[in-house]
């Protein structure tokens, strides 16, 4: 793990009522992976909405270089689709430049 000092960086929310900046108040880490907060809308004069927000880490679109072994989350499916279609694709173009080559 890096001992580089956290960037205090925030996840950019709306409101999901009047579609207004919504931030977060409060919020706590109750895992590595996952994290609770309450979330109020800015548009206090004309809406005042407030409500508990959660942030889950899912999947992996790109592995890191620096892995934590008490971490493990799943390739998203995107980028495992997306790996195995590459593979068939391929396949299927070997085979018909065999095939084309073949009859040539």
């Amino acid at each position: 793990m890096s001992d580089l000092p956290q960037k205090n960086t925030k996840l950019r929310l709306t409101c999901p009522h009047c579609g207004y900046y919504a931030r977060v108040r409060h919020s706590r880490e109750l895992s590595k992976l996952y994290r609770e907060g309450i979330a109020e809308c800015q548009n206090i004069a004309e809406c005042g909405w407030r409500g508990r927000v959660s942030v889950a880490y899912e999947a992996e679109i790109t592995p890191s270089a620096q892995p934590n072994p008490e971490i493990s989350l799943p390739l998203s499916d995107y980028i495992r689709k997306r790996s195995q279609g590459g593979i068939e694709h391929k396949a299927e173009e070997q085979l018909e430049l065999s095939i084309d080559g073949a009859s040539q």
